[in-house]
């Protein structure tokens, strides 16, 4: 499964890191799309590979009916996770409550990680594919 990024690029590079050790894989696939729903349920089903966030895949791993593999690599170059907000208003009680309870929620996620045992996700650069097209 291949995803298509909001920029219309598909990754296709597979960025894996164990240690100073760093392996970069080109994939290729039939199912290619944005929808990440839509891409999901054949994972779901047992139709395709798929590099996913332990996070999204949540009820597979704890149903069982998904397997974690290559459990000693991390992989990188994921897409960045972004909070933004206009300055002016990021004083405002409402919009402050709002940005507490998304720190709250992504740590209460990261708590949770399955499988037990996961290193922390540390902080990344921004992808390849993301500087590429947002020239940051």
């Amino acid at each position: 499964m291949l995803y298509r990024t909001p920029y219309g690029e598909i990754i296709r590079r597979w960025i894996f890191e164990r240690g100073r050790e760093r392996i970069e894989v080109e994939v290729d696939g039939w199912l290619t799309g944005d929808h990440r729903v839509a891409l999901d349920a054949p994972v779901f089903e047992g139709q395709l590979v798929a590099r996913l966030n332990d996070l999204t895949t949540r009820v597979g791993l704890e149903a069982g009916t998904l397997q974690p593999v290559l459990l000693d690599w991390v992989g990188a170059s994921s897409p960045p996770l972004n909070l933004l907000i206009r300055k002016a208003v990021s004083r405002q009680p409402r919009v402050r409550a709002v940005v507490d309870f998304l720190a709250e929620a992504a740590a209460e996620l990261v708590r949770q990680r399955l499988p037990a045992g996961l290193r922390p996700v540390r902080p990344a650069q921004r992808p390849d594919w993301f500087k590429r097209r947002v020239g940051g």
